[in-house]
């Protein structure tokens, strides 16, 4: 868990993930900002799975997510039926 963009690159560099979860809102260095760094750095996750997570119900933002190379973005707050939606999946 990192709780800015300097403690996220730490982070990456550091140990391996099987997904990332990315808040965009991260203050002064946006989580897009972040998720750009992480993708075009040479480290060990520059190919791992990130999903976007953000408060915001903007049309603009999935289509955004997608162009950096992100596989997703969930809308806080996060339910068990909306993370499995994200996959095409239901909850049973």
């Amino acid at each position: 868990m990192a709780s800015n963009a300097a403690e996220a690159m730490k982070c990456v560099k550091l140990h391996s993930y099987d997904v990332i979860f990315m808040d965009l809102g991260l203050g002064a260095t946006t989580g897009y900002e972040v998720a750009q760094k992480i993708f075009n750095t040479p480290n060990k996750n520059q190919h791992t799975p990130m999903i976007a997570l953000t408060a915001h119900e903007k049309a603009d933002i999935s289509e955004r997510c997608t162009q950096i190379g992100m596989q997703g973005d969930l809308q806080k707050p996060i339910t068990e039926a909306k993370f499995y939606k994200l996959f095409g999946k239901e909850v049973v």
